[in-house]
């Protein structure tokens, strides 16, 4: 009664689908960074551009914060 489970977590970021690896994260979150460099602050599209970064700031935090977990516990 063994069962496979195939776990996939997407990430989108203003309706576009962004890789959920490290690499992926960092370049996609360049090029929000680089756009929005040239925007006007405060646009609709702008805050757009902010929340974006925000999410995938977090999601590079995340990342680092697993990794800080999982050497403390190797410390230990």
């Amino acid at each position: 009664m063994a069962s496979s489970y195939n776990r996939q977590i997407n990430l989108y970021i203003n309706g576009k689908q962004v890789s959920n690896d490290l690499k992926s994260i960092r370049a996609e979150m360049a090029r929000l960074v680089n756009e929005q460099a040239r925007m006007t602050i405060g646009s609709d599209e702008y805050i757009r551009h902010a929340q974006g970064i925000r999410q995938l700031r977090g999601k590079i935090v995340e990342h680092n914060m697993q990794i800080f977990n999982v050497c403390q516990f190797f410390l230990l």
